[in-house]
């Protein structure tokens, strides 16, 4: 009996000790420089960076949330990726209304508020500037919807060495990304929430589907 007691706490023990490493994974920081002397952890990266480049046309729906000191804007959107320099954005309300319509071209934009009214323009992040008050890197954007670095100057792996966070600065803003939620979608890990905060700027971003052409 008592070595029944002696050998169930020691096993008690080893469990308690070994629950902690097995649970607890820390992030591994990196700036774009330090990453490249990792070689072994490069390795699994490059390798899942590699076939998510491969995606270049796709479809992408959900849920859109911009929550700021001054207002909240929940809705739906829906992207249409043809190549990087040509996609179609749609932000309906929460009954299905277009509230912002966006086709990028590569030499034009043009956009369509939610009374109808047509407007064309050069410069995609200039508008959505205007219109939201605030500096969206769309081209970066992009590349983070799809879980990739794209130009951020620092990015911080999960254990599992996807992207679990991305730090971006560019005309004194930073943006700061951050990734909640992963999901299959034909054998791609592909990100399912994103947060995306500038000061005190949040946006949030839920994919509910995804297609690829």
């Amino acid at each position: 009996m008592f070595t029944y007691k002696k050998q169930l706490f020691q096993l008690i023990v080893i469990i308690s000790l070994l629950l902690p490493a097995c649970t607890i994974t820390k992030p591994i920081d990196f700036t774009t420089r330090a990453f490249r002397t990792n070689k072994i952890i490069s390795t699994q990266w490059l390798h899942h960076k590699k076939r998510i480049q491969s995606i270049i046309q796709y479809k992408i729906s959900g849920s859109f949330a911009c929550i700021s000191n001054k207002k909240r804007i929940y809705a739906h959107f829906f992207l249409e990726q043809f190549s990087k320099q040509h996609y179609h954005l749609l932000f309906t309300d929460l009954f299905g209304f277009t509230q912002l319509d966006i086709s990028v071209l590569p030499k034009i934009i043009e956009w369509t508020n939610s009374k109808g009214k047509h407007y064309y323009g050069h410069n995609p992040e200039k508008i959505i500037k205007k219109l939201s008050g605030m500096d969206i890197p769309l081209y970066n954007l992009n590349e983070w919807i799809l879980g990739l670095a794209g130009n951020a100057q620092k990015f911080i792996l999960n254990h599992n060495h996807y992207l679990n966070q991305l730090i971006y600065k560019s005309n004194n803003v930073t943006w700061t990304i951050n990734y909640l939620d992963y999901h299959y979608v034909n054998k791609f890990l592909l990100p399912r929430t994103i947060e995306l905060k500038q000061g005190n700027n949040i946006i949030k971003l839920k994919i509910n589907h995804w297609a690829f052409n």
